[in-house]
């Protein structure tokens, strides 16, 4: 097919559009004034246009080019950790979190955030990665068949439109002839040698792991593409089929992440909603609440009361996720026939399944809701009851807060099982020397479910 120059395309046709109106009267000017104003043209910019270039440096706002060589050089398989090395991206979603989750991993451009970033396959759009999420999950982009990424990051909405306010990420597919099979096996290592949290967590008589951890939190992944020309070469059909599985890790396998810090970094804090419960105790008058001379007790081993002073407290740290399970399957297929430079149909398809779950610390009830209760309720040990009435003598009903951790009833977890499928039918070719179409019908259909 004839490559033609689409920036002097552009060029002509504005200058072409702009004679055009000159000659119908709408600009009218001195013959003089128009070799004077020739002569001071020095540049035209067609912005908003779809000018296609292979190096996106070239262009009025630059493309970060990540090309196939420089993502096999990570060894990294899920693209969000691909993309995640490039300065002007972050994953707003990725295996690592666990909490507030929906299963997928998204992009987060300039961190204005995952749904103002677009995502594009071969220039053309996403669908999203669940019922949960607008963004799409990226990691229903197979990296085996990824030729080269192109990230732009000023003027996209200028172009695309709002959803691309932060900037395109578009992956371009490639074509292969042959069959290519790899598989892989990573991990994770850490010596668990940590003095500066180790001493914090000493202070608070947390237990931690020590030496090394050996290899964790393994990933597995097995890659199949299969392509190759016919029609002696005008056409090329490649197919692809990946599975990924992900082991999980919790943040207690660390010895770093095995408290939680406070807010300045310089402490291992954690819950008062802890296993042994604490209470705030109102005094109720007339069955009215007085807070404003609440006291923060803890309970006791002896069922007695005694001044909350902070040392009893939940460590919700090493329950937690620190990396996600997730096994994930996809599997499509790209064809192209080039019939002449007029017409050329294309056809790509994706599916992929993926199944993951998050966990985090047991729930509670986080003093979050106030009972009213007598003294004699029958219920009450003898020292509980007493310890009630050192507080606020002579009174019969009290108002308490409970925070109690249901480390009975184990983690909160949230199981995700997403599928995503797209189709793209199209046909392209060249109209003339200067012009070019591109048309195409795209069906995106997701379906997700969570149980907890």
């Amino acid at each position: 097919m004839q490559h033609k120059k689409l920036l002097s395309l552009a060029v002509t046709s504005a200058l072409g559009l702009t004679a055009s109106l000159m000659a119908t009267g709408v600009a009218v000017a001195q013959e003089d004034q128009d070799e004077n104003a020739e002569d001071m043209l020095e540049e035209v910019i067609v912005t908003g246009s779809r000018i296609a270039t292979v190096d996106g440096f070239g262009r009025t706002s630059p493309v970060t080019v990540m090309g196939m060589d420089e993502i096999e050089s990570t060894g990294l398989t899920r693209v969000e950790d691909v993309l995640n090395s490039l300065p002007q991206v972050e994953t707003a979603l990725h295996s690592f979190d666990a909490n507030g989750i929906s299963g997928t991993a998204s992009i987060d451009l300039r961190g204005l955030g995952a749904n103002r970033t677009l995502v594009l396959m071969n220039g053309r759009r996403f669908p999203p990665g669940g019922v949960s999420t607008q963004a799409v999950d990226v990691n229903q982009i197979p990296s085996a068949m990824i030729e080269r990424v192109e990230v732009l990051t000023g003027g996209a909405s200028a172009t695309y439109g709002a959803d691309a306010v932060a900037g395109v990420v578009n992956f371009i597919m490639r074509r292969v002839t042959g069959v290519e099979i790899s598989a892989g096996i990573s991990g994770y290592q850490h010596d668990n040698d940590n003095k500066y949290i180790q001493d914090l967590m000493d202070q608070r008589g947390f237990e931690y792991p020590t030496g090394g951890s050996g290899i964790d939190g393994q990933a597995y992944n097995i890659e199949l593409v299969i392509g190759g020309d016919f029609a002696d070469g005008r056409g090329n059909a490649t197919a692809y089929a990946t599975w990924r599985d992900n082991q999980e890790m919790l943040q207690g396998e660390r010895d770093y992440s095995s408290c939680a810090l406070s807010n300045a970094g310089t402490s291992c804090g954690g819950s008062s909603t802890a296993p042994v419960p604490n209470m705030f105790i109102y005094p109720a008058y007339d069955g009215v609440l007085d807070q404003s001379t609440s006291q923060w007790m803890s309970l006791q081993p002896d069922s007695s009361l005694a001044p909350y002073d902070g040392t009893n407290i939940y460590n919700y740290g090493p329950i937690n996720h620190f990396m996600r399970p997730d096994e994930r399957w996809s599997l499509g297929a790209f064809i192209d026939y080039e019939i002449n430079e007029h017409a050329i149909p294309y056809l790509e398809t994706n599916f992929t399944n993926d199944r993951t779950y998050g966990q985090i610390a047991e729930s509670g009830t986080f003093y979050s809701a106030t009972y009213v209760l007598p003294i004699d309720n029958p219920l009450f040990p003898e020292n509980f009851r007493n310890s009630l009435n050192e507080l606020y003598p002579g009174l019969d009903e009290y108002g308490v807060q409970i925070g109690k951790r249901n480390v009975e009833g184990g983690p909160r977890s949230s199981n995700f099982e997403h599928s995503g499928f797209r189709i793209v039918g199209g046909l392209k070719g060249a109209i003339n020397d200067n012009w070019d179409y591109d048309v195409s019908y795209l069906y995106g259909s997701t379906a997700s479910s969570l149980a907890y």
